[in-house]
C-alpha cells in the first residue's frame, strides 16, 4: 500500500524489519523458503521504486535461490530492475521467462504483455531479428484473446498496438515502406478504437492512471515513447523518420491490411476465413457484425490518422 502511495522509503524500512525477523527464524523452513523470498521480492520492488536497481536485482536473485524454482513476480520485477540498469538483453530474458510461466498457467493475455516488454528490450539490445520475431509473435497470439476483465483486455490491446508501432519503425529501417505503412495504419486504427471505447461504456480501466491516448501520442511525444513504452532512442529515430518521410497517399495493398487483421505479417498471406475466425477484442461475439461495425468506423479512423500525421 505504501508503495502504491509513493511512500517507498517507509515501505523499505518496514521490509528491512520484516527481513530481519525472517533471518532470526532460521530453524523455520516455511519462513526461510517461503516467507523470506516473498519479503525479498517486496523489498526488491521498493528498491526499484527508489531507483536502487543493483540492490533490487540482488534481492530478486536471492529470492529466486530460496524459492528454488522460477517465480513470476521475481522474474517480472527483476526484468524491470535490469531495464533500470540498462541491461536490455538480460531484461528480455526475464520478461520472456515470465511470459512463459504465464502461458503455462493459462494466463495468456498477461503473457503477451510480458512478451511485448521482452521484445522492446531485444530492440533496445539491437538484437533486431529476435525483436522482430517477438513483436510478430505478440501480434499473432493477441488476435483471439478473450477475457471478462476489460482492464486486462485494454492492456493487451495497448501492448499489441505498441508491437505494431515498433514494427512500423523496424520495417521502415529495413527499407520496407509499404509494410511500415500497413503497421502504422493498423496500429493507429486499433488505438483509436480502443480510446473511443475507453471513453465510452468500457471506461479506461487498462490505461495507466486513466491516461487515454491514441496514435497521436506516438506521433507527437518521443519522450513518452522512451520513458513509458521503453523504446530505445535509435528505434524512436526510425519511427520519427518514418513519420517525416512517409507518403500518406500511398495506401498499403488490401492483402497486407487483411494479413494484419488476421494476426499475420504483411505479405504472409491470409484468407477471408482466417479473418472471420480471428476474433479479437474488437470482434468479441459476432465476427461478421463486428467487422461491419469497424468498416462503418472508417471515416473516424481516417480522421484520427490524419490528425496524428500533421
Amino acid at each position: 500500500v505504501k508503495l502504491r502511495g509513493s511512500r517507498a522509503e517507509e515501505a523499505l524500512a518496514d521490509l528491512d524489519e520484516a527481513l530481519e525477523l525472517c533471518k532470526k527464524a532460521k530453524s523455520d523452513q516455511l519462513v526461510q523458503y517461503d516467507e523470506m523470498p516473498k519479503v525479498l521480492i517486496a523489498r526488491g520492488g521498493a528498491l526499484r521504486a527508489l531507483r536502487r536497481y543493483s540492490e533490487a536485482v540482488k534481492d530478486y536473485d536471492l529470492a529466486g535461490d530460496l524459492f528454488g524454482e522460477p517465480d513470476l513476480e521475481m522474474l517480472s520485477g527483476r526484468a524491470q530492475a535490469k531495464v533500470g540498469l540498462q541491461e536490455p538483453a538480460a531484461a528480455a530474458e526475464d520478461f520472456d521467462a515470465a511470459a512463459e510461466l504465464l502461458r503455462l498457467a493459462g494466463r495468456r493475455p498477461e503473457a503477451e504483455i510480458e512478451a511485448e516488454r521482452g521484445a522492446v528490450q531485444r530492440m533496445a539490445a539491437e538484437d533486431l531479428l529476435p525483436a522482430e520475431e517477438a513483436f510478430a509473435g505478440v501480434i499473432r497470439r493477441s488476435v483471439g484473446l478473450l477475457s471478462k476483465d476489460m482492464g486486462l483486455l485494454q492492456r493487451v490491446v495497448l501492448a499489441d498496438s505498441d508491437a505494431r508501432m515498433a514494427m512500423t519503425a523496424i520495417s521502415w529501417h529495413k527499407k520496407q515502406p509499404e509494410i511500415a505503412e500497413a503497421y502504422w495504419r493498423d496500429g493507429c486504427d486499433r488505438l483509436t478504437i480502443l480510446a473511443d471505447e475507453a471513453t465510452g461504456k468500457n471506461l479506461a480501466l487498462g490505461f495507466a492512471d486513466g491516461d487515454v491516448y491514441n496514435c497521436t501520442r506516438y506521433a507527437s511525444d518521443s519522450t513518452w515513447i522512451r520513458e513509458v513504452r521503453g523504446w530505445p532512442q535509435q528505434a524512436i529515430g526510425w519511427f520519427e523518420d518514418f513519420l517525416r518521410n512517409r507518403d500518406p497517399s500511398a495506401a498499403p495493398r488490401e492483402s497486407y491490411v487483411q494479413d494484419l487483421m488476421a494476426g499475420k505479417r504483411p505479405g504472409e498471406g491470409s484468407t477471408l476465413m482466417d479473418l472471420a475466425i480471428a476474433t479479437d477484442v474488437f470482434r468479441r461475439s459476432d465476427p461478421l457484425a463486428d467487422i461491419q461495425k469497424n468498416l462503418q468506423r472508417d471515416p473516424l479512423l481516417q480522421q484520427e490518422r490524419e490528425r496524428a500525421e500533421r
